[in-house]
């Protein structure tokens, strides 16, 4: 009974905390308008901010036609109807719910992260709290991956949930096209075909029907939002890896080398689904790792995600480098906003610096991918090869082709 009173306690301090406290804090120091000012580069896009986001709704408030319009129609009329003072408290509301569904998520057996340790992994991750703090479009796109790979994991315990996995993929692509090649490696988590069938029929369905609602609000938002991210027609700074090498480059080329860069991103989403086919949740981690590296409009709120699930769903004693993956990250981290702020505010710099931290970035990140298939093929290796003393008779047949690795 104690225990129980003082995980309520340690609950209600975490939430006050958390999501009045900081938040309160922050706007009492004006520390938004310096975050802004600082980072704004690592967390925010044009499609993904929440200053867009706000000029959005000014935008329909007015009655624009809405041919300038960056973010989705249904993402914009959600708050339309809210009070701008409550809109944190809608961000906040989306972040609990995705630590809930985080902490509901069955975790592989080789790994030894308990309940509590995911919980603190999640709390203490800046880069999550940062995140919501500027209120981006992530937040709610990280709720729906999350809550997509719960209802795939849990799909025996309720018919629906096969649906319910679907539409939230659906809703996690609608806000981020990059993330439809997710829907594939869900696929992986059903055993079934007609579970399978019924998943890829209700995906298209409910992607269809958003796109339709969406283009009956604001028919604009296929070249403003969808078709601008996807051949990266606004050519802002980011922590990516295109904007400094099209500014570099002749106009006749471009169009050439957005379709490789975006076929580049997506070339691994069948090599992944086949490879890991039995390893569904760890599959989606590790291609969303890969998009991010390679998308034209990357954050660092996704990269946040993608610690937090490499440390809670992978075996860390497999990792050998953690010391410099660590150290890459948070150098790049660190150097990216001073090198901006230079190359920005002060004008003592110049975009090289800051494209070479954006190296070291995408560095960090292929480390830790290359840390989360090293994991996750070690396992398998031991799990396939270190049997029992019983099965050692059928170990012949079980051999892992260490080629195929």
């Amino acid at each position: 009974m104690a225990s129980f009173y003082t995980n309520g306690l340690f609950i209600f301090i975490y939430i006050t905390t958390r999501y009045f406290l900081f938040p309160h804090l922050l706007k009492m120091f004006n520390a938004e308008q310096m975050m802004l000012q600082y980072i704004d580069v690592l967390f925010n896009t044009p499609f993904i901010s929440y200053k867009t986001l706000k000029e959005c709704i000014l935008f329909t408030q007015f009655k624009n036609n809405g041919s300038n319009l960056n973010q989705m129609p249904l993402y914009v009329s959600l708050f339309v109807n809210i009070p701008e003072q409550l809109h944190f408290y809608m961000f906040a509301l989306i972040d609990m719910l995705t630590l809930l569904y985080f902490l509901k998520l069955d975790i592989p057996h080789c790994v030894s992260t308990s309940l509590k340790t995911k919980f603190w992994i999640y709390l203490f991750n800046p880069l999550i709290f940062l995140n919501l703090i500027m209120r981006t479009q992530f937040v709610f796109t990280q709720f729906f991956i999350i809550m997509a790979l719960y209802y795939c994991q849990n799909y025996k315990l309720n018919k629906y949930h096969v649906y319910k996995a679907s539409i939230s993929i659906a809703i996690a692509t609608y806000l981020d096209i990059y993330n439809i090649g997710l829907a594939l490696i869900c696929l992986n988590f059903f055993k079934k075909f007609n579970q399978r069938k019924q998943s890829t029929i209700c995906f298209i369905t409910a992607l269809t029907l958003l796109y339709f609602i969406s283009y009956r609000i604001n028919s604009n938002f296929i070249d403003n939002v969808i078709l601008s991210c996807v051949l990266f027609k606004e050519q802002y700074p980011n922590i990516g890896l295109w904007w400094y090498f099209f500014t570099e480059m002749f106009q006749e080329y471009r169009n050439f080398f957005k379709f490789v860069f975006n076929g580049y991103s997506y070339i691994f989403v069948i090599p992944v689904f086949l490879r890991f086919k039995h390893y569904p949740l760890q599959g989606s981690v590790i291609l969303f790792t890969w998009i991010t590296m390679f998308k034209p409009y990357p954050t660092v709120g996704e990269l946040g995600f993608i610690l937090t699930a490499f440390v809670s769903w992978f075996d860390m004693n497999i990792i050998e480098n953690k010391l410099i993956m660590g150290l890459l990250v948070m150098h790049s981290l660190v150097l990216l906003p001073v090198f901006y702020h230079l190359w920005i505010t002060v004008g003592s710099g110049n975009s090289n610096f800051f494209y070479a931290m954006t190296l070291v970035y995408v560095i960090g990140l292929a480390l830790v991918l290359l840390g989360m298939i090293k994991s996750l093929l070690y396992n398998e290796y031991i799990s396939i090869n270190c049997d029992d003393k019983n099965h050692e008779e059928d170990k012949s047949d079980k051999k892992l082709n260490l080629v195929c690795v």
